[in-house]
């Protein structure tokens, strides 16, 4: 035999021979038979996408929790995915009319009024039976419910409601002699006279101009006074009450900044945190963790809005509901699961996020009202920080469906709305136009935006 073929030989007989002690160790039970042939591979994993419009304080949370329940859901992965705030309802509105080559999320974190666009579309899932004998049915407030829900039908869950509050700098108003916020409307013009000081760049109040804003901002004027945008069926922005609510707003403006009505939102919380700017209307919960991360040393207060003074009441609009929107995605080619295996992953995640819990993880974290009522007991809420939004929060909850959140009227009427409000108040301030006038003009652009 040649030598090669001597070689080749021995090579087969060492390989034969491992192979042999290898079927042979694996018979007596020694497990090697396992790295012969390759593992099973692990259950594919069920990805679910989000979108939102997160703060980065926000955002960090959410990721954490996230983290936190697929550590217990092994099989299911989350994929985040950030939308300007602009433009939220664009994005998804657009997806789900087919003009994005994309598959709609498996939740929307968001807010209105994207719900009744989609719900308008015929997309939006209905949840009532997915959420039969879940506890936050009753523990978050009817008109939070309503709020997310189209044509009587549940097809969101509430995950944050935000109220209109007024931040004021307590060492400008102890400078002025003011030892308290007023809490009348008399009081407050009074206060702001004491406190505006234009020949040192300094002045009384400002607030957002804006779109929803200038409504954020300003809209707990009348509705205390017994007026407001939209109640009983027709639009009342022109009422009696709401022109004698809106004649006060202008004479606030007097102890504002001559540019204020050009303000972004970036350049009134500036004023306020540099101290040109005494009184905030129309600030909210997330700026009490943005202060205390950017700005420790500002010695700032919390107060409510003020009665108005002929009626002797409080409304703020608090219409600011977020919530966590399922979708009807598109099935993809080579999926695994079914389409109702998503809905039901995607519901379940919301309703965990939702648990007392994770909820009490969510608001403490960012210093947020809650949404559930039950979690408001918690001791962390009886911070003289939350006394204002406590108060508010019971009237708030009060007026909410009375105002201008509507399913009821075409998908843009929101946008149209607000944008008619901010523009007669521009004109009654920086324009000086009569403000019935301005408010019949904007009456009549409101009534033909909610036209079906």
């Amino acid at each position: 035999m040649s030598e090669e073929k001597k070689v080749s030989r021995r090579r087969y007989l060492k390989y034969a021979g491992g192979a042999a002690v290898a079927v042979a160790i694996a018979a007596a039970g020694y497990g090697v038979y396992e790295a012969t042939k390759p593992p099973p591979p692990p259950p594919e994993k069920q990805q679910l996408t989000i979108w939102h419009a997160c703060t980065a304080a926000e955002l960090s949370l959410l990721q954490q929790q996230i983290a936190d329940y697929e550590k217990n859901r092994p099989n299911v992965e989350f994929e985040l995915k950030q939308h300007s705030y602009d433009d939220r309802d664009h994005d998804i509105v657009a997806t789900e009319m087919h003009l994005y080559h994309a598959t709609p999320p498996d939740l929307y974190l968001t807010d209105q009024p994207v719900q009744f666009e989609v719900g308008k579309l015929g997309d939006a899932i209905e949840l009532d039976n997915y959420l039969e004998g879940w506890d936050g049915l009753t523990d978050i407030p009817k008109s939070l419910w309503d709020a997310c829900s189209y044509n009587g039908k549940i097809i969101a869950i509430p995950q944050d409601f935000f109220v209109p509050v007024i931040f004021y700098n307590k060492d400008l108003l102890s400078q002025a002699g003011v030892e308290k916020f007023p809490d009348t409307w008399d009081g407050l013009l009074e206060t702001c006279k004491a406190l505006n000081k234009p020949e040192k760049g300094e002045y009384a109040v400002g607030w957002a101009w804006s779109d929803d804003a200038a409504y954020w901002s300003i809209e707990a004027f009348l509705l205390s006074n017994g007026g407001g945008m939209y109640k009983g069926g027709q639009v009342i922005l022109n009422s009696a009450e709401s022109v004698e609510a809106a004649e006060f707003v202008a004479e606030l403006a007097k102890y504002s900044a001559p540019n204020a009505p050009s303000w972004t939102y970036e350049d009134y919380d500036g004023a306020f945190t540099s101290g040109k700017l005494a009184i905030q209307l129309g600030n909210g919960s997330w700026n009490i963790g943005n202060y205390a991360n950017t700005e420790p040393n500002l010695n700032y207060g919390i107060a409510p809005y003020p009665k108005a003074t002929r009626t002797g009441s409080m409304i703020v609009p608090g219409h600011r509901v977020r919530f966590l929107m399922p979708l009807q995605r598109f099935l993809l080619i080579g999926e695994k699961f079914p389409l109702e295996t998503y809905i039901n992953e995607a519901i379940a995640f919301a309703k965990w996020l939702l648990s007392k819990d994770e909820q009490l993880r969510w608001c403490k974290g960012l210093d947020y009202m809650p949404v559930r009522s039950s979690v408001l007991d918690d001791p962390f809420f009886k911070q003289p920080f939350y006394d204002a939004f406590k108060y508010e929060y019971e009237n708030a909850l009060a007026e909410f469906p009375a105002d201008i959140l509507t399913g009821a009227w075409p998908a843009n009427a929101y946008d149209s709305i607000v944008q008619s409000y901010a523009k007669a108040y521009q004109a009654i301030i920086v324009s000086k136009q009569d403000v019935k006038q301005a408010l019949d003009e904007a009456t009549a652009e409101i009534e033909q935006a909610i036209k079906p």
